[in-house]
């Protein structure tokens, strides 16, 4: 079939072959194109950059608030960040960061894990002197485990306060002080939550909590982030409610399968040992809590 005189010119045809109505047209297409495609590209290097124009250290506020509701971290060295993905809890990020000698090469590719901050607790049971423990299936460990009291820290809510939440809402139970007193059942909300030298939370316990012990706070990952842990151990800890600290209790933990267990000193030191709590942080809470009663032998 003949092709239309319109159709694709041979390759020894002139640009004047066309029309010179059809030559503005696609001027003027090509130039739109152009511009969109610049502005898309500087939309996605800026998205990933968190600096000053003036070229001032980056700071927290500087990130824009996405789905994930934690404080992302900004270091001294920090050049630019991109976000690959977040949920309210955790969020995957790209991070662009200056070289340790302060020179002018630049790591482009440093994945960056965030995870909102979290506490553990190793609880002692004033009862029969043994600590309170869970064996529990979780998403990303083979087999079961064993693992204290952990959970995430609320919006403004300060470690100490997220401790003696989450020891209740899991276990039931809670220091000789806090009979009678349900404020600490509910997430609180305070402006004022203290803060460290470096900006992050301060997980201290307050004087009339005399059974709390503050074990201290710990970077998960010393160069991919995944939040800070502010561990601690309750001493004596007494039920709050009817059932706590047995498995009659109707616990608010995760959706996992789990049972309360009751171990001696030595049971807990033996799991330890045998790498029986599977992830890292609850090995050191418990290893800490263990070496504080260990200094003082008439802790418990």
């Amino acid at each position: 079939m003949k092709k239309p005189s319109s159709y694709p010119p041979s390759a020894n045809a002139s640009a004047g072959a066309y029309p010179a109505s059809c030559n503005a047209v696609s001027i003027r297409r090509s130039v739109l194109l152009s511009a969109l495609f610049s502005l898309a590209a500087m939309t996605i290097f800026w998205s990933g950059r968190r600096i000053f124009d003036d070229g001032s250290s980056p700071t927290l506020a500087m990130h824009s608030k996405g789905v994930y509701t934690g404080n992302p971290w900004v270091g001294e060295r920090t050049v630019s960040v991109k976000t690959l993905g977040e949920t309210p809890f955790a969020r995957c990020d790209v991070h662009s960061v200056k070289s340790v000698g302060g020179g002018s090469d630049v790591i482009r590719d440093w994945i960056f894990m965030e995870e909102r901050d979290a506490i553990n607790v190793a609880v002692h049971a004033a009862a029969d002197g043994k600590f309170l423990l869970f064996e529990q299936e979780k998403y990303a460990i083979h087999g079961k485990t064993l693992s204290p009291v952990g959970g995430m820290i609320e919006d403004r809510e300060s470690p100490f306060e997220a401790a003696r939440r989450e020891v209740f809402e899991e276990l039931g139970v809670g220091s000789a002080n806090s009979l009678g007193r349900k404020e600490f059942t509910t997430s609180r909300r305070n402006d004022d939550v203290p803060l460290d030298e470096y900006g992050e939370l301060e997980g201290s316990v307050p004087p009339d909590e005399p059974d709390w012990v503050y074990l201290g706070a710990y970077r998960t990952a010393a160069n991919r982030g995944g939040g800070f842990l502010y561990s601690y151990l309750l001493i004596n800890a007494v039920p709050l409610v009817e059932g706590g600290g047995t498995n009659e209790y109707n616990s608010s933990g995760d959706d996992e399968s789990q049972k309360v267990l009751r171990l001696t000193k030595k049971e807990v030191e033996n799991a330890i040992a045998k790498a029986k709590f599977k992830e890292i942080k609850w090995a050191a809470t418990l290893s800490l809590a263990m070496l504080h009663i260990q200094s003082k032998e008439d802790v418990i």
